[in-house]
């Protein structure tokens, strides 16, 4: 087939009806840090047809991964496009920049190997390197045979300084793309790519990257890249596959390295202090502040008085509506302490289930979604989850939290901004973090 002929064929609205569900289930499922995207992904997965709102966070979705493998696609006939797109869907790219940067390259590497009848056999066909585990393995053997094929310069070194050097592991923090490259050679990092799009002075501009040699690699090309945000704490901890090292996070480090520990931690990222698993005593305090002044003092002291309202409605001599009065107090004072025995024994690892490394300015709104998801699931105990009046109350929490998400915009509206219904705020003399509740 001739290339202007497929030029013809490739239509981003094919694209679009084959994968756009799945760009969504994988946007939902975690790929990003939203209540709204996981709620239209609910909705595709249950087959139910989606208003104008969500069509549009919808498209969005889709268009966002879409549009960067049309980028990312050297051919001019965008063959690589829908393998960039599935790519992403299965997880093979991580992150939805990977494909610009990771992804791109890796294509670049195999059309040309491809072009000059240069690819390994086994990979004749890209479209067999399909789950993660293939693509792993394809990444090291396609970059052997380019290698191989067309020989790299001796790679500049660029600016770098060594922060530490211990019997078991060597930090180097790169201070330009070049260093950053040299350093993450063999790697899948965005910021080490050398024939895409380079993520160096994005996440430089930010924060400050650390990559982490090991001196006794488990395996072969073996190596992590920390990047720590300046003002929040908030980080990301790759290894060499551009994986993220999600299960025990940032505390990883010291069981692979003992001699790493949080003073060393902080020492090189001072920006951690603001960070729940290097500052436990704040991450404490600042739930114990959610739960006090967001949700007692807050919500419910509100939600208490649409109840009494509500049963003012009724007739005070009657007997039985008294009693009926008492009983829904009694059972909305259990419902209260139910929701804030959840918030308040819920563990980090909980409450950061979609976001794995949520720091300090994001833990009400970590607590606002775990709890939401306790709603939605009822997983709820006392006898007042199945009384039909309360349970409205428990929507009222549902719609109340979503209202507390930065990315929602029904968020109430202050001079022509969009606000959330708190304020969490540093106090830079005590080092201290103060949650108040600012609603109604």
């Amino acid at each position: 087939m001739r290339a202007r002929e497929f030029l013809l064929e490739y239509n981003r609205d094919i694209t679009k009806k084959n994968y756009g569900d799945k760009i969504v289930r994988r946007w939902g499922d975690g790929a990003v840090n939203s209540l709204t995207i996981r709620k239209v992904r609910d909705k595709v997965v249950a087959g139910e047809p989606l208003d104008d709102n969500e069509q549009t966070v919808y498209d969005e979705a889709v268009n966002n991964i879409i549009s960067k493998a049309e980028l990312a696609d050297p051919t001019p006939n965008k063959q690589y496009v829908q393998w960039l797109v599935r790519a992403w869907i299965n997880g093979s790219l991580n992150l939805a920049e990977d494909i610009l940067t990771t992804g791109s390259q890796f294509v670049k590497m195999w059309h040309e190997l491809k072009t000059h009848r240069a690819l390994p056999p086994k990979y004749s066909d890209i479209n067999r390197i399909k789950a993660r585990s293939d693509w792993n393995q394809a990444w090291v053997d396609i970059r052997a045979a380019y290698d191989n094929f067309a020989p790299s310069k001796p790679m500049a070194k660029g600016h770098a300084e060594e922060l530490f050097n211990g019997p078991d592991v060597r930090i180097i923090r790169p201070h330009d793309e070049q260093a950053a490259c040299y350093y993450g050679q063999g790697t899948q990092w965005c910021t080490a790519a050398t024939q895409s799009h380079n993520m160096f002075d994005h996440y430089h501009s930010d924060g400050k990257l650390s990559i982490f040699i090991p001196k006794k690699p488990n395996h072969e090309g073996e190596k992590y890249q920390l990047w720590v945000h300046n003002d929040n704490g908030s980080y990301q901890l790759m290894d060499e596959h551009d994986d993220p090292l999600e299960e025990g996070g940032i505390e990883v480090l010291n069981s692979l390295f003992p001699s790493v520990t949080d003073k060393l931690l902080l020492k090189i990222h001072p920006s951690l202090v603001n960070h729940p698993q290097v500052n436990w005593q704040e991450y404490g305090s600042v739930k114990q502040q959610v739960v006090e002044k967001l949700l007692r003092d807050g919500y419910f002291k509100v939600a208490y008085s649409d109840l009494i309202n509500m049963l003012n409605d009724g007739d005070e001599n009657d007997e039985d509506h008294r009693v009926y009065v008492r009983d829904m107090k009694e059972q909305f004072q259990e419902m209260e302490n139910e929701v804030i025995r959840v918030a308040q024994n819920a563990t980090y690892d909980e409450l950061t289930h979609y976001q794995y490394d949520a720091n300090m300015i994001h833990i009400p709104n970590a607590i606002f979604d775990f709890i939401d998801t306790y709603e939605e699931h009822g997983w709820w105990y006392g006898d007042w989850k199945d009384d039909e009046v309360l349970l409205g109350f428990t929507q009222n929490i549902h719609d109340w939290f979503n209202r507390q998400m930065p990315w929602d915009k029904r968020n109430r509206e202050r001079q022509g901004r969009l606000e959330p219904y708190y304020e969490i705020e540093k106090d830079e003399n005590t080092g201290k973090w103060n949650v108040e509740y600012t609603g109604p």
